[in-house]
């Protein structure tokens, strides 16, 4: 099944291909007439006679041997680029998979594992290389080794025949549980991986718990998990390796009997013998690296299974048209909505829910009530099993999401903040977002000063877990992102939550004058906004809003 993905794929163009395995095919056959060089010689010898032909063979044996190499370097050449292309290409495709996928459907602490698997390139690239350097060489020496030693006698093409069937019968039993060894071992290599992550997540709790050895426990099964596997994977490898070894001395033994007895009977000459020996040790050979370099080929296949571990998720679908624009922002009916995580019971059932555009709306709820999911529903990052949902009177299904999302901003309580300067945290890409409107922002949400008095300003970089900043800054620019650019939809969840009263005012009002004309969603238990939104709902744990407040029927 790995196999199959890969070739559809076409990571490697013909090109690549052909130039590949046509230097392996001249590699091939320069190497294996030098045993015929080496016969001509050793004719010359027997029979006395030096002549400028024996200067010319050896002249030529050794030309040989130097365009073997010469070839070998160009095909390098060209696996290097392989190698790029496919750092490149998963880079990107990774990327793309990542922000593809249907939130919903898994839980995001699965994100930072998996990313993990990202480094799986390394192996690949390496295993690759042994793939296509050794194997296509490998193959090309046997089949032109089993044409020459043919010519000398069927019974060497018939022994050799006999070894390739016993090769192709030991892979062919041993090779799906080397597959799946391999597959396993690495599972649980980043199963190891995941769970020292979430240690350093939350050290200081294993650092005062530290006694109780958690911690310990749980990395020990994970650990213990992964060498089971291995060794499994490791005890096929060594089957495979030990048959061949026999093998080896079962033909070597065969071979010189059978050419001795030849020779002795006057069917084979002496330089004969001698060529007919040094070819069926170089195919000896040539099977041996098959046999090691399965172990690359497992790793090729298991990092690949990696890889693609997006690709088995389900992806959002997405439409062509164009977010139809409106004036006073977005307006959002979702119909009949069914939500729920995985195999648990729904959080909505046939949840109804219709926002104006430009209406300024504020759901309250208890603790459990499905506030956070309803918020990632209406912005289009989750969605729902069943039912429908619609944006400016257009189905959800038949809009092209990046022309949809580009016009929504949204602060949803989680640390967001990535490896960047402030300026790029809070645009985040987007041109329209000026230097003097950042500024503006920031001044009227009362942190252009905290901001500035940095030795960089809006260049200082941030580092994944923010800690040059104080929790309440962050949570600003996570605010500044979602108003800044003049979205046509702001959702905001708990939005003044962990600041002062005055703070909370003043971010309130930033957040009123940028969307004057845009419509805005806030999720708060707070009553801060309560004066200025023309509606409040309540959602119960049925699932069921509560109108509250309704400017309309006031």
């Amino acid at each position: 099944m790995s196999l199959n993905r890969f070739r559809k794929l076409r990571l490697l163009e013909k090109k690549d291909l052909y130039t590949i395995y046509t230097f392996a095919i001249f590699s091939g056959i320069i190497q294996l007439s030098l045993p015929l060089g080496v016969q001509s010689i050793i004719g010359f010898v027997i029979s006395g006679v030096f002549s400028v032909s024996i200067v010319l063979l050896i002249g030529l044996i050794l030309t040989g041997i130097f365009f073997a190499g010469l070839l070998q370097i160009m095909q390098m050449n060209v696996i290097e680029k392989v190698q790029q292309k496919l750092f490149h290409f998963y880079a990107f495709r990774l990327s793309g998979q990542l922000l593809d996928i249907d939130m919903g459907a898994v839980q995001d602490a699965a994100y930072p594992e998996w990313t993990n698997r990202f480094l799986d390139i390394t192996t690949l690239q390496k295993s690759l290389t042994k793939i296509l350097l050794d194997i296509p060489l490998a193959s090309i020496q046997i089949v032109l080794g089993l044409f020459i030693i043919s010519i000398y006698h069927p019974l060497f093409l018939l022994m050799v025949f006999v070894l390739l069937v016993i090769v192709f019968i030991i892979f062919y039993l041993s090779s799906s549980k080397a597959l799946q060894t391999s597959i396993k071992e690495s599972s649980y290599k980043y199963e190891v991986s995941s769970w020292l992550q979430q240690m350093a997540r939350a050290v200081h709790s294993f650092k005062l718990n530290r006694t109780y050895h958690l911690h310990d426990s749980k990395l020990d099964y994970r650990v213990t998990s992964y060498l089971d596997y291995r060794t499994r994977h490791f005890k096929i490898l060594l089957f495979q390796f030990k048959n061949l070894i026999f093998l080896k001395i079962m033909i070597t033994a065969a071979m010189l009997i059978l050419g001795t007895y030849l020779l002795l009977n006057q069917q084979l000459n002496i330089g004969q013998f001698v060529a007919a020996e040094i070819i069926i040790i170089t195919m000896i050979g040539s099977v041996e690296k098959l046999i090691t370099n399965l172990d690359s080929l497992y790793d090729s296949l298991t990092s690949f299974e990696k890889l693609e571990t997006f690709s088995h998720e389900e992806q959002e679908v997405n439409g062509s048209i164009t977010l139809p624009q409106q004036s006073l922002g977005l307006a959002i009916e979702l119909r009949d909505i069914r939500f729920g995580y995985g195999d648990r019971p729904a959080i909505f059932e046939n949840l109804n829910l219709s926002i104006q555009a430009g209406e300024k709306l504020l759901i309250t709820g208890g603790n459990g009530a499905g506030k956070s999911s309803l918020l990632r529903i209406i912005t289009s990052l989750y969605h729902p099993q069943s039912g429908s949902i619609n944006y400016n009177q257009t189905p959800k299904a038949q809009l092209n999401l990046m022309t949809l999302r580009q016009e929504i901003g949204v602060a949803l309580g989680q640390p967001e903040i990535f490896s960047g300067n402030i300026f790029d945290n809070i645009a985040v890409g987007n041109p329209d977002i000026s230097i003097p409107h950042m500024m503006d922002l920031c001044r009227k949400a009362g942190v252009e000063s905290a901001i500035l008095q940095m030795e960089k300003g809006f260049d200082t970089e941030l580092d994944l877990n923010s800690r040059k900043l104080p929790r309440t800054l962050w949570k600003k620019i996570l605010i500044l992102r979602a108003i800044a650019g003049n979205k046509a939809l702001i959702v905001l969840d708990e939005p003044f939550a962990e600041l002062d009263d005055q703070s909370a005012k003043d971010l309130l009002q930033v957040i009123l004058e940028c969307t004057k004309n845009s419509t805005l969603v806030i999720s708060t238990q707070g009553h801060l906004f309560d004066d200025y939104a023309d509606r409040i709902i309540r959602l119960d744990s049925a699932n069921h809003f509560v109108e509250l407040k309704n400017k309309r029927n006031d």
